[in-house]
C-alpha cells in the first residue's frame, strides 16, 4: 500500500458515523413531506407552493454558504450550524396543520439546513486523498444510503402497522425522530478536528466575482440553460406524484416507503456500477440518455392502476438520477478549477432549484385551472401529460451540449448531494 492509499484509511470513523446519522434522519421524514401535505388537505395550488419550496429553499443560499466557507477555509462550523439548527426546525412541522404554514416551516428548515450541503462536500474533498477518493466516497455513500433506506423502511412499517391510521401519531413519531437523529449527527461533527490547509490562504475573489466567472464559462452557461429548461418541464409533475399515491392509489405508508427505497437503491447502484460509463463514453452521451428516459416517469403515473406502476417508474427514475448525478458532477469538475468548485456546484444547484421552483408553482395553479372543468384525477392527468410532452422536447435540446471529456483528464467526481431527486 502506498502513502496515498494509507492516508485514505485514516479518514476518521466520525465522518462515516455523521454521514450515517444525517442520512438516517433524512430517510425518516423526507419521503413523506409531500404525503403529509396531501393528507392535511393541500389543494393543487398549495401542493405547487409546497413542492416549489422543497425545490428552491435547499439551494437559494448555497452560493453564499459555499463562498463564506471558501473564504474562511472552515467547513465544520457551517456543517454544524446547518445540521443542528436545520434539524431543530423539524419540530415546527408538528404545529403545521395548515398547508401554507407547513410551506413556511419547510422553507425555514431547508434554508438553514442548506448551510451543510456545499460545506460537507468541500470537507470531504479536503480530507480524502485524490487517489483513494473513489474508494472512500463509495464507502461514505454506501453508509449514507444504508442509513436512509433503513430509516425509510422503519418509518413506513411503524406508521402502517404500529401507529395505524391516526395521522397525528404517525407524523409526531416521524418528525420527532428525524429531528433527534439529525441533531445527534450535528453534534458528532464537533468531535472531528478539521485539518488546516498547508498551501496558505485559499484563493478567494468574492462571491460576486466568483459568480460572474462561473457564468462567463460557455460550457457551464450552456449546461445551466439546458438544465433550467428541463428542470421547469420536469418539476411540473412533481406536485402530483404524492396525490396519485394517496388519493388515486390509496397507498399505505409502507408502499410509499417501498417506492422511495426502490428509487434510492437504483440511484445508488447505478452510480456505483454504471458511473464508469461516464468516463468510457463521455459526459454528454450519459447526460442526454438520462434526460431522454425521464418522460417515462410521469407517463407511468398517468397509466397507474396500482403501486406496481409507481415501482417501475421509480426503478427507471432512480437509474436516470444516478447516472445524471455522476455525469453532471464530472462535467462541472472538467470545466472548473479546484478553488472554484464550491461556487460552481452551488451556482448550478441554485439555478436548478429556482427553475424547478417556477415549474412546480406554475403547475400547481395550472392544475387548479383544469379542475374547474375536469375531475380531480382528470386535471391531474392533464398536467402530467403536459409535463411528459415538455420533458421530451427539452430533453432533446441536450444534444446541443458540448462534450468536456477531452478538455480535462477523466477523474472520479466528488459528487455533491444534488438537493432534489430528479424524477
Amino acid at each position: 500500500m502506498n502513502a496515498e492509499d494509507s492516508k485514505g484509511s485514516d479518514v476518521p470513523p466520525i465522518i462515516y458515523a455523521t454521514a450515517g446519522l444525517i442520512a438516517f434522519s433524512g430517510g425518516l421524514y423526507q419521503p413523506y413531506l409531500n404525503i403529509y401535505a396531501v393528507e392535511i388537505g393541500a389543494t393543487y395550488s398549495e401542493m405547487g407552493v409546497i413542492t416549489s419550496v422543497n425545490n428552491a429553499a435547499p439551494t437559494i443560499l448555497q452560493p453564499i454558504w459555499g463562498a463564506l466557507s471558501d473564504k474562511k477555509d472552515k467547513r465544520k462550523p457551517f456543517i454544524f450550524l446547518g445540521c443542528f439548527a436545520g434539524n431543530a426546525l423539524i419540530f415546527l412541522f408538528l404545529l403545521a396543520k395548515d398547508p401554507m404554514l407547513f410551506a413556511l416551516f419547510l422553507a425555514a428548515h431547508f434554508i438553514v439546513l442548506s448551510a451543510s450541503t456545499p460545506t460537507w462536500n468541500a470537507l470531504l474533498g479536503k480530507i480524502i486523498p485524490e487517489k483513494v477518493r473513489g474508494k472512500v466516497l463509495g464507502k461514505v455513500n454506501a453508509i449514507a444510503f444504508a442509513g436512509r433506506v433503513f430509516a425509510t423502511a422503519i418509518a413506513g412499517i411503524i406508521m402502517t402497522w404500529i401507529l395505524g391510521q391516526t395521522l397525528e401519531s404517525q407524523y409526531t413519531f416521524v418528525f420527532t425522530a428525524a429531528a433527534v437523529f439529525g441533531i445527534l449527527g450535528s453534534l458528532l461533527i464537533l468531535k472531528f478536528k478539521e485539518p488546516v490547509e498547508n498551501g496558505g490562504t485559499p484563493v478567494y475573489r468574492g462571491l460576486k466575482v466568483a459568480l460572474k466567472e462561473t457564468l462567463r464559462n460557455k460550457y457551464f452557461r450552456r449546461l445551466c440553460s439546458l438544465e433550467a429548461l428541463f428542470g421547469m418541464a420536469m418539476s411540473m409533475s412533481w406536485p402530483y406524484f404524492s396525490v396519485v399515491m394517496v388519493r388515486k392509489l390509496e397507498a399505505t405508508k409502507f408502499e410509499i416507503a417501498v417506492a422511495s427505497i426502490i428509487f434510492g437503491a437504483t440511484a445508488s447502484l447505478s452510480q456505483f456500477y454504471l458511473g464508469k460509463l461516464v468516463d468510457k463514453f463521455g459526459r454528454k452521451p450519459i447526460i442526454v440518455v438520462s434526460r431522454i428516459v425521464l418522460p417515462l416517469y410521469p407517463f407511468l403515473f398517468i397509466l397507474s392502476q396500482n403501486m406496481y406502476y409507481v415501482y417501475l417508474a421509480n426503478l427507471i427514475g432512480g437509474i436516470s438520477n444516478g447516472l445524471s448525478i455522476v455525469a453532471i458532477s464530472a462535467y462541472i469538475l472538467d470545466i472548473s478549477q479546484d478553488h472554484e468548485r464550491g461556487t460552481y456546484f452551488a451556482t448550478y444547484n441554485t439555478l436548478f432549484g429556482l427553475a424547478t421552483f417556477a415549474g412546480s408553482i406554475f403547475s400547481g395553479y395550472l392544475g387548479m385551472f383544469f379542475q374547474t372543468f375536469q375531475s380531480e384525477i382528470q386535471a391531474l392527468n392533464t398536467v402530467l401529460s403536459i409535463s411528459v410532452i415538455l420533458r421530451m422536447i427539452t430533453a432533446m435540446l441536450f444534444l446541443t451540449l458540448k462534450e468536456t471529456k477531452k478538455i480535462a483528464p477523466a477523474k472520479m467526481p466528488l459528487m455533491p448531494p444534488i438537493p432534489k431527486t430528479e424524477k
